[in-house]
C-alpha cells in the first residue's frame, strides 16, 4: 500500500534542523514580542502591551515567512526602495528577523522560518520508498522547489503538475530547474531526470455558471440547500456534489440550519463546545463583570466548578490554577478531552515564561489556543463543505460556491501589508497580482472540472460578484427566486391564532412611566401593551429572553462608551457589541440563530452610525422614561 501524506506533512517530514525542536505555536509570540523590542513598536504602528500585540504578531510572522521561504533580501529591498519610502521600516523588520532567529537558535527552537534557512533533508526518512509522487497543487516556493529537488537526488521523485492559463509563475519556477512548461496542460515529469514522461493538453471546458444574487447569508443557505436538490434530482450522486466557502467563517451560519445534511470537511471551531463556552464565561464574569456571563453562569450552573471557585477565591497558585482546568476538562466527551488535554499539556510547557501575566490574563490566553483547535465532523451528510484549498485538484459534478463578492474573493493577503508591489516585483517576491492569478487558477479548476456549476454572494451598496468570474470568461446565468420561497426551505411558519374580542378597561396613563418600547406597543398594538403592562403576562421563558432585551442591553452599554470617545470608531464598537452578543448565547438554537443574524445587521448599522456622526450628529441620552403630565 502506498504511504499517502499531505503537501504540508510532507516537507514537515522530509526537511529537519538538527539539535533543534519544533516550537509550539504560542510560544513563537513571545519570543517575536521579545525580538521586536519597546523601541521598534512605535515605528511598525504595533502595540507594545501583550495582548494588543498577539492580534499583530501575524502580519510580522507572515511576512517574515515569505521573505524566507522565496529566499527575500533585506538588502535588495533597501537597494530597490529608490525613493526611500520604506527604508525605515525595512531596515526595523530587518532587525527583528534576524533577532528572532538569533532567539530561536538560542532557545534551541525551530519553526517555518528557521526552517527555511537551515534545513537538511531526512535521508533516512527517504530511504523507506523507492519512489516519491508528489502533486503540484498551484503553487511552489522557492524554498519548496529546493527541498524537492534535494528529494529528485536521493530518490526517484515524480511530479503531476496540472497548469491553467493562471499558473505564469509556476512555470517561470520550473523554469529555472530546466523543465519546460505550458499552459492549459497537464504534466507527468520525472524530477529526479528533469524530464517530462507524459503531456496532456487540456481545452478550457468552462460551462455557464448559475448566479444568485441573495439579500443575506440566511438567503444563501435556503439557495444552497435548494440547489443541492436540484443536482441530486438531475441524478448526481450526493457525493459527487461540493459546497465551497471562501469565507470559511460562512460555516457557521451554513451549519447552523444543515449540520447533519453536509459533511463538513474543515471541521469545526472549538469554540462551539460547552467547554470553551463555560471557561469563557468565567473570564468574562471575573474580567469585566459582565452580566450576561454571569446569567450564562447561574443556567450552567458553573458557580460549583473549580475554576470558578479558583478565581472567586482568589488564589494565587499556578499549580491549582492548572488543577482546576484539569478537573473541569474530565467532564468533556472523550473526542474533546483529547484535544482539550493536549492543549493544556502543551500550554503548561511553557507556563514559565508567561509569568508576568495575572492568571485571568493566562485564562485569556489559554482560551485563545483552544479557539485555533478544530472538531471533526462526524454523523454528517454525503455532501462535502470544504474551503477553497481543500478543493484542489479535487473533481466534483456538482458545485456551489458561497460568498463569492468582492469583499472574500480574491482573498487579500497579510503578507502585502509592509511593501507595494513595485519592490515586491523587483526582489522576486509574490505580488498581490500573483496571489490573485493564483486563486483565478483555484476557481478555474474547481469550476471547469464539473458538470453543473452555482454561485451565491450577498448584494449590498458596497459589494457585487467577484470579477474573477469575468476574468476567467465563465459565462453566468443570473436568477431570481421569491424570497419566500427560498427561505421557505429553512423555515416554516406556524399559524397565528387570532383573537377577536374587545377589550375595554380604565388605565392611569398619567401615572405610568413610558419607555421607547411600551410607548412603541402602545402605539403598534394596544393589545400587546394591554398583556405586557397592564396584565403584566411575558410568554418569554426567563432562560431565554428576547433578542430585543439583549440588543437593548448591548446597544446601551456600547454607546455608553461611544459617549465618552473624542471620535467614533465603528469597528472598534462593533467588535465589542459583537463579544458582548456572542457572550449571551445559550443552549437555545433558535436565540443562538437570532444572536448571529444580529451579529451581521450589526455592522451596517455601526456603519451608517459613523455617517451619522461625521454629519454632526452625537449621543446626548441613551435612554429617558416620559411621564405624562
Amino acid at each position: 500500500m502506498p504511504h499517502i501524506l499531505s503537501v504540508a506533512q510532507f516537507f514537515d517530514e522530509v526537511t529537519f534542523v538538527p539539535d533543534a525542536v519544533k516550537i509550539d505555536e504560542d510560544m513563537v509570540q513571545f519570543i517575536l514580542h521579545q525580538a521586536c523590542g519597546v523601541e521598534k513598536f512605535d515605528s511598525l504602528k504595533i502595540p507594545h502591551e501583550f495582548f494588543s500585540f498577539l492580534q499583530s504578531k501575524s502580519y510580522l510572522l507572515s511576512f517574515f515567512d515569505e521573505m524566507s521561504k522565496e529566499r527575500g533580501s533585506f538588502d535588495k529591498l533597501l537597494e530597490y526602495d529608490i525613493y526611500e519610502e520604506y527604508k525605515e521600516h525595512i531596515v526595523i523588520l530587518k532587525s527583528v528577523y534576524h533577532e528572532y532567529l538569533n532567539l530561536l537558535e538560542k532557545y534551541n527552537f525551530c519553526d517555518s522560518i528557521r526552517l527555511s534557512n537551515e534545513y537538511q533533508i531526512n535521508s533516512e526518512f527517504l530511504s523507506n520508498y523507492d519512489e516519491t509522487e508528489f502533486n503540484v497543487g498551484g503553487y511552489l516556493s522557492k524554498f519548496e522547489l529546493e527541498v524537492l529537488d534535494s528529494v529528485s537526488k536521493q530518490t526517484n521523485l515524480i511530479l503531476n503538475i496540472n497548469l491553467s492559463s493562471y499558473s505564469n509563475k509556476l512555470i517561470e519556477r520550473f523554469a529555472e530547474y530546466g523543465v519546460g512548461l505550458s499552459s492549459n496542460a497537464f504534466y507527468r515529469v520525472d524530477f529526479s531526470k528533469k524530464e517530462i514522461i507524459d503531456t496532456n493538453l487540456q481545452k478550457a471546458d468552462l460551462k455557464s455558471c448559475q448566479l444568485y444574487e441573495a439579500v443575506d447569508k440566511i438567503s444563501q443557505v435556503a439557495y444552497i440547500k435548494k440547489r443541492v436538490n436540484d443536482y441530486i434530482n438531475e441524478g448526481i450522486n450526493p457525493e459527487d456534489i461540493v459546497v465551497v466557502l471562501p469565507d470559511e467563517s460562512f460555516l457557521d451560519i451554513l451549519e447552523l440550519f444543515l449540520e447533519n445534511e453536509f459533511n463538513y470537511a474543515m471541521g469545526f471551531g472549538f469554540e462551539r463546545e460547552w467547554i470553551y463556552k463555560d471557561l469563557e464565561a468565567v473570564l468574562l464574569f471575573f474580567e469585566q463583570n459582565e452580566r450576561y456571563a454571569d446569567r450564562y453562569i447561574k443556567r450552567r450552573e458553573l458557580k460549583k466548578s473549580s475554576i470558578y471557585r479558583f478565581f472567586e477565591k482568589n488564589i494565587n497558585s499556578d499549580d491549582e490554577f492548572f488543577d482546576a482546568l484539569q478537573k473541569i476538562g474530565n467532564d468533556c466527551k472523550e473526542d474533546i478531552k483529547e484535544q482539550y488535554f493536549d492543549s493544556l499539556y502543551r500550554f503548561k510547557l511553557y507556563f514559565k515564561e508567561i509569568g508576568f501575566l495575572t492568571h485571568i490574563q493566562k485564562l485569556k490566553l489559554f482560551l485563545q489556543r483552544l479557539k485555533k483547535l478544530r472538531v471533526d465532523s462526524v454523523g454528517g451528510g454525503k455532501v462535502t463543505v470544504m474551503g477553497v484549498l481543500e478543493c484542489r485538484d479535487l473533481e466534483y459534478e456538482g458545485v456551489i460556491i458561497a460568498d463569492f463578492s468582492e469583499e472574500f474573493v480574491p482573498k487579500k493577503s497579510q503578507k502585502d501589508i509592509f511593501l507595494n508591489s513595485f519592490l515586491k516585483s523587483k526582489c522576486d517576491l509574490p505580488t498581490p497580482h500573483d496571489r490573485e492569478e493564483l486563486q483565478k487558477h483555484y476557481y478555474y479548476q474547481i469550476i471547469s472540472n464539473s458538470k453543473l456549476c452555482s454561485i451565491s454572494y450577498v448584494r449590498d451598496e458596497k459589494s457585487s460578484y467577484s470579477k474573477i468570474l469575468d476574468d476567467c470568461g465563465i459565462e453566468i446565468k443570473r436568477v431570481e427566486y421569491l424570497q419566500e420561497s427560498v427561505n421557505g426551505l429553512l423555515f416554516k411558519i406556524a399559524n397565528s391564532t387570532i383573537l377577536d374580542e374587545d377589550i375595554i378597561q380604565d388605565f392611569d396613563f398619567q401615572s405610568f412611566e413610558f419607555s421607547f418600547t411600551s410607548l412603541n406597543d402602545l402605539h403598534e398594538c394596544k393589545r400587546r401593551f394591554y398583556y405586557k403592562y397592564i396584565l403584566d403576562l411575558d410568554s418569554r421563558d426567563d432562560e431565554e429572553e428576547l433578542i430585543g432585551t439583549t440588543l437593548h442591553e448591548v446597544l446601551h452599554k456600547v454607546f455608553e462608551k461611544a459617549k465618552k470617545l473624542s471620535f467614533f470608531d465603528e469597528d472598534m464598537l462593533y467588535k465589542e457589541a459583537v463579544t458582548l452578543l456572542q457572550s449571551c448565547k445559550s443552549d437555545s438554537l433558535v436565540r443562538e440563530f437570532e444572536i448571529d443574524n444580529w451579529i451581521l445587521k450589526l455592522k451596517r448599522f455601526f456603519e451608517a452610525e459613523k455617517r451619522r456622526y461625521e454629519s454632526g450628529y452625537r449621543v446626548k441620552e441613551l435612554e429617558i422614561f416620559v411621564k405624562n403630565r
